[in-house]
């Protein structure tokens, strides 16, 4: 975007800024999708736990992050969908 020559040029320069805000978007989205990948893969790990409360723990996050990251990957697959 620093480009002279988009800069100089209107079209080109909002083209390029709507790309930018696009992939910025997916970025954002990706960041969130692999922190709770690797967060359910800890809590995973952690189901093995012989503390129980330890277990009890880990399948809450398991509950709570499964469906987190699938909505997460429906809204990446919507979002790549939309891109022309």
């Amino acid at each position: 975007m620093a480009d002279p020559a988009v800069i100089s040029d209107a079209e080109q320069y909002r083209k390029t800024a709507k790309a930018h805000s696009d992939l910025s978007e997916l970025t954002s989205k990706y960041r969130d999708w692999k922190k709770a990948d690797i967060e359910l893969r800890d809590a995973r790990l952690m189901l093995s736990e012989s503390d129980p409360d330890l277990r009890q723990m880990a399948e809450m996050e398991v509950l709570r992050l499964e469906p987190q990251l699938a909505a997460i990957e429906q809204d990446c697959r919507f979002s790549c969908s939309q891109r022309p």
